[in-house]
């Protein structure tokens, strides 16, 4: 949720007037034309330490459009609303809760969570990459000892045990396991229990993720949930095939046979061994997803369609600003 913010924010303000209401963490790396208000969102939605400031930022910026991101920044823009005279709109990153009131709309960034709430009729956008730092389309290199790739911070919800545990059932190729988190040093032992260690790489936290999925042959998502799985969006603007658990996006966009049921290991290795021994294949199968997550899984054309979002809320027509 934290990239979407500020990827939309700095997109956002090439063309318009933008202020950001968020943690002091946030303020590095910003754009200078981002008008930024550090408040201790940290604290309780109740703490008047945080309703005062963020009252007097929303009245202070004069904005036509309030944009609160995940369930808290929704309940306090809703809490807050007399201090935010526009339109106030709310994107749903995560499965769960109703949603806040008082909004004029609402964005999901799945369709999965959007199906949770069919009478506010939220709109679906996808979250997007900046794809300047993407590699382009590939042809799967021949190799008798494939690399697959799993990224993510290591936490229970992302599944990466399960990975391990279907890994010991694939008898080629290696295992890269990208992040970090508090599951670490328990994954690392369980990679030896399983005495699959020397075929399972731990690279803890990296910045060049595309020059990695340059190396691989197929990325795994092997999670127990997911809001919008970036990992996945990544992989497929990388021209990398996917194998995933059935959690949003993956479930939306890939071929029925990358799906794999929830905590089925056993499935899971079945599925990647397949996919290994049949990469030709499998990188046909993938072209026109490929080609359809290059041009929906991007900053702009996330930005375009949230922007078109604003402007059929207020009610402006075809050739309006936003």
């Amino acid at each position: 949720m934290e990239k979407h913010v500020v990827d939309l924010a700095t997109q956002q303000a090439r063309d318009h007037e933008v202020h950001l209401v968020a943690h002091p963490a946030f303020a590095e790396g910003l754009p200078g034309s981002i008008h930024f208000h550090a408040l201790p969102l940290q604290r309780s939605r109740n703490d008047p330490r945080l309703l005062i400031p963020m009252a007097l930022a929303l009245r202070f910026s004069g904005a036509d459009v309030f944009h609160a991101h995940g369930r808290k920044a929704g309940q306090l823009l809703a809490r807050l609303r007399h201090f935010a005279d526009g339109l106030r709109i709310t994107t749903l990153h995560n499965q769960g809760k109703p949603p806040p009131p008082h909004m004029h709309g609402l964005i999901a960034v799945s369709r999965t969570i959007a199906r949770q709430y069919p009478r506010q009729q939220p709109r679906v956008i996808y979250n997007g990459l900046d794809l300047a730092s993407q590699h382009g389309t590939r042809a799967p290199k021949e190799t008798n000892f494939p690399t697959v790739v799993a990224i993510g911070r290591l936490v229970e919800s992302k599944g990466f045990d399960l990975l391990l545990h279907a890994w010991h059932d694939v008898p080629e190729g290696q295992l890269w396991i990208v992040g970090q988190g508090p599951q670490g040093s328990k994954l690392e032992h369980l990679a030896q229990k399983l005495g699959i260690a020397h075929r399972v790489h731990f690279l803890g936290f990296r910045s060049d993720i595309p020059a990695l999925l340059e190396q691989a042959q197929l990325c795994v998502v092997p999670s127990r949930r997911e809001g919008f799985s970036y990992v996945v969006a990544e992989a497929l603007v990388s021209g990398v095939p996917v194998l995933a658990t059935d959690v949003p996006v993956a479930n939306e966009i890939l071929p029925p046979a990358f799906i794999v049921p929830k905590a089925q290991p056993e499935l899971l290795a079945s599925r990647i061994r397949h996919a290994l021994r049949h990469l030709p294949r499998v990188y046909h199968e993938f072209a026109t997803v490929f080609d359809f997550a290059r041009a929906t899984f991007t900053v702009q054309a996330m930005t375009a369609a949230t922007l078109s979002y604003y402007a059929e809320k207020l009610g402006l027509p075809g050739s309006s600003p936003f």
